[in-house]
């Protein structure tokens, strides 16, 4: 009796018939407002259609490659913030602070295929050209690890660059469908 009263053996009614009102009535606990998030729970999300292109393998690498050197600049400005005092910094830690905001933002809409933000990225990218003459000065103070961690940041965004402007990635930044093997 209880499968053909909620959807025949489903664990859920059939859309538009009155076993919703019956879900509700079986669950006592249920309070008006929670049964909207029940149904919704309950839906089958794998059988939705998806609008959003696949992102080919090309943009997910260089995303995590663009992660990847935002974090080792996170550390970089941390380690220069409270470990050093931010010696020589001077407002640097306000513009590192911001810079990294807008760093993420960027990162997160080239995820999303948004063909600007890799615009917006080689333009990063070119501003820290200027940061890679410091790398001389850290290895004369002995700071290879400092000289490494820049080196290492810049040379990911780089790579990510170069994924993201060529291949498959071209047509999924185009507007264009691309299919799951990213042609």
């Amino acid at each position: 009796m209880i499968g053909t009263e909620f959807g025949a053996g489903r664990g859920r009614p059939e859309t538009g018939s009155r076993d919703w009102q019956l879900l509700g009535q079986a669950r006592p606990w249920v309070v008006p407002h929670q049964q909207w998030q029940l149904d919704f729970d309950m839906q089958d999300v794998a059988s939705r259609p998806s609008n959003a292109a696949i992102a080919p393998s090309r943009v997910r690498v260089a995303s995590i490659l663009l992660w990847t050197s935002w974090a080792i600049s996170g550390c970089a400005l941390v380690a220069n913030s409270f470990l050093f005092q931010g010696r020589g910094a001077g407002i640097g830690t306000g513009i590192g602070v911001a810079a990294l905001c807008l760093q993420a933002v960027v990162i997160h809409f080239i995820g999303k295929g948004k063909n600007i933000a890799r615009i917006f990225f080689i333009v990063f990218l070119v501003l820290a050209v200027p940061g890679l003459f410091i790398v001389g000065r850290l290895i004369v103070a002995k700071s290879i690890t400092s000289a490494l961690a820049t080196l290492l940041g810049f040379t990911l965004k780089i790579i990510a660059v170069f994924l993201l402007f060529t291949g498959a990635s071209r047509k999924y930044f185009s507007g264009r469908a691309i299919t799951e093997d990213g042609r």
